[in-house]
């Protein structure tokens, strides 16, 4: 890898590289050593510089960067198709589940080379052949690299999504709606573990009518000066981009009011003087029923519920001829009974 006329190849390192198949490679790099610009007299520092450094790496194209085989850090690396398998973080896909799979193909692939090779030495050391009579005395199996800990490859995952954080900061300040909602929860910060695991209480978002997230936040509380910087944030980028203020959002309390602005339209003071309107969510409002009911566990609870909702909720003929149609479309002679 040339960077430079001025920087001198010195010394070559091979590190080990991690991969998901069971197998391990090593890879060989150089340490860059600026010296022939420092004795010039051009200016500089007298260093060392590693071939795989982010800020050597950083030089080329996103196209050859991605040829690079392995995500390196100090020690040791990891391959790229271990760091693919660290993306998809659905329920149960942690880092020690994907470290004890590679540790498991590694010990597979051990066990079937060392097999392997006992079975070529019975073949050749046969009861009086020629090796036999020679006496040569065979060098054991080597033994088992061992694995990094899970720790690595949380360390290069994040050392490669640290790489994708402008992608994604332009995918999510990109997203916008004319209907919008805002809920609050608690159950997505109970799921977090590790060490921030119990510093946030509220786990707040703001969807669109195509569920997709506008922004999101984590509070303490659910007061509305923690929500403020959020609010005023959305409002900021929906000005910066010329898109029109939404017509309508949906929440899950704070609506309603006697006299004066509401807590949620004062954190959207702008767009409420510009036409917008506050409104309690459907969803919401069918569940403060549940104040009438004596308790949950009835058996007529959920025939209640399913009454309230027919009565009060419609469907839109026009949305639903088109459903069907796209449903039919898929399978018609399994669904010609769908009405």
């Amino acid at each position: 890898m040339c960077i430079s006329t001025s920087l001198t190849t010195t010394t070559g390192y091979v590190t080990s590289v991690m991969c998901p198949a069971g197998t391990q490679y090593s890879l060989r790099y150089c340490a860059m050593d600026p010296v022939q610009t420092a004795r010039s007299g051009e200016g500089g520092t007298i260093g060392r510089w590693l071939a795989w450094d982010p800020a050597i790496l950083s030089q080329l194209s996103e196209a050859h960067e991605a040829m690079f085989p392995a995500i390196l850090t100090r020690r040791c690396g990891v391959d790229r198709n271990v760091v693919r398998f660290l993306r998809d973080r659905t329920e149960g896909n942690t880092m020690v589940k994907v470290w004890r799979q590679i540790q498991e193909n590694h010990v597979e692939e051990y066990l079937q080379r060392k097999d392997l090779y006992t079975t070529l030495l019975m073949t050749v050391v046969k009861p009086r052949g020629i090796v036999s009579s020679l006496g040569h005395v065979f060098q054991a199996p080597p033994p088992p690299r061992e694995l990094s800990s899970a720790r690595l490859l949380r360390h290069t995952f994040l050392l490669v999504e640290a790489n994708n954080v402008h992608d994604y900061r332009s995918q999510i300040l990109s997203t916008f709606g004319t209907v919008l909602k805002m809920d609050s929860t608690k159950k997505v910060v109970k799921k977090r573990s590790g060490e921030d695991a119990g510093s946030d209480e509220w786990f707040t978002s703001i969807g669109n009518e195509h569920s997709q997230i506008v922004s999101f936040v984590l509070t303490c509380e659910g007061s509305a000066e923690k929500l403020q910087p959020m609010c005023r944030g959305v409002m900021n980028r929906f000005r910066l981009a010329n898109r029109p203020v939404p017509k309508i959002l949906y929440v899950d309390n704070g609506c309603g009011r006697a006299q004066g602005l509401t807590a949620v339209e004062t954190l959207f003071q702008p767009w409420v003087y510009n036409g917008m309107v506050v409104h309690l969510d459907i969803f919401h409002w069918i569940h403060r029923f549940d104040a009438a009911i004596r308790t949950g566990s009835h058996s007529k609870c959920a025939t209640f519920k399913s009454a309230l909702a027919g009565a009060v909720l419609a469907y839109n003929c026009t949305y639903l001829e088109l459903l069907i149609r796209a449903v039919r479309a898929k399978d018609l002679p399994a669904l010609k009974s769908v009405r």
